[in-house]
């Protein structure tokens, strides 16, 4: 503990420890959330007088891929007085390996080509160039990555609710309510919506964070996938509703699954117009909120 702040860490760790690597850390998340608790991070005098000036900095290691909710580039810590004067960064990379939302959190542990740089790097001392390399993008990743979020993603909520919607047309037609399809019609739109919302505001975080800067975000391949997802998001509504204005489906549908097609259409053209929407609104908050990127932690905390 610190000898003049018992509420405050001590450095004597300091000496004993070359590398430290961190994999899928939610640092920076902390140090916005929590920001009353790290206050001491942004001056130097709080630490042991006791304990003298670093020689040589601690090697920092950051890893962690875009699928993962927790973890983060460290940008928010790297502003602070205090890892600038332990620390020295080696690596802090966002890398695109895994394919899982979420699950990709504990991902890292079964990624061999990772831990045999990290073993390059934080145990054998060597340089990032003389390490072994790793492919950190994977292109048929990121498609998949972006087939969960912007198709499978709004397709099977579209399902469940066209299905659950023709029910309902069916007990109309027979002049009786069947509460149970409204209500799965209902909830399955709402879940798709925030679904939808939630993925579009985590993709659209991950390009205003890494638009502006080389590596992984300006990989051509990448700028391709997305101006097609964009394309496929902005013109799908129009799609739909030429479907419906034209009925282009009915004539090639069995009689008795009409009801279906028409709810399905219908449908289709709702939640690809909500997509739409809450793309464009989304992806136009995030861009207001790049400026707040140049702020150092002192000044955030201001």
């Amino acid at each position: 503990m610190n000898a003049r702040n018992p509420r405050i860490p001590g450095t004597e760790w300091v000496h004993n420890v070359r590398s430290f690597v961190t994999l899928g850390s939610p640092i920076d998340k902390y140090l916005v959330l929590w920001r009353e608790n790290y206050r001491h991070l942004t001056y130097l005098d709080w630490m042991d007088n006791q304990n003298p000036q670093c020689t040589d900095k601690i090697r920092h290691l950051n890893y962690s891929d875009e699928q993962d909710p927790v973890g983060h580039e460290l940008n928010i810590l790297k502003t602070t007085c205090v890892w600038n004067n332990l620390f020295q960064e080696v690596e802090d990379i966002a890398f695109v390996r895994y394919l899982a939302p979420g699950l990709a959190h504990v991902k890292y542990w079964q990624d061999h080509e990772l831990w045999r740089r990290i073993v390059d790097l934080a145990i054998d001392g060597r340089s990032v160039n003389e390490s072994r390399n790793v492919e950190w993008f994977r292109f048929p990743i990121y498609i998949g990555v972006l087939a969960v979020t912007y198709l499978i993603v709004p397709l099977v909520g579209w399902g469940i609710g066209t299905v659950s919607l023709s029910m309902v047309y069916s007990a109309l037609v027979e002049q009786t309510i069947a509460w149970p399809a409204v209500g799965v019609t209902l909830i399955s739109i709402t879940l798709t919506l925030w679904l939808m919302r939630l993925m579009i505001m985590w993709r659209q975080m991950l390009i205003v964070v890494r638009g502006a800067r080389g590596g992984l975000g300006r990989k051509f391949s990448r700028k391709c996938s997305r101006a097609i997802v964009r394309v496929i998001v902005y013109g799908a509504p129009a799609v739909w509703l030429w479907l419906l204005w034209t009925s282009a489906l009915i004539p090639y549908t069995a009689p008795f699954l009409k009801h279906v097609v028409e709810a399905g259409v219908k449908l289709g053209l709702l939640v690809s117009i909500c997509f739409a929407i809450q793309h464009a609104a989304v992806k136009v908050r995030w861009l207001r909120l790049r400026k707040t990127m140049a702020l150092t932690y002192r000044e955030y905390w201001s």
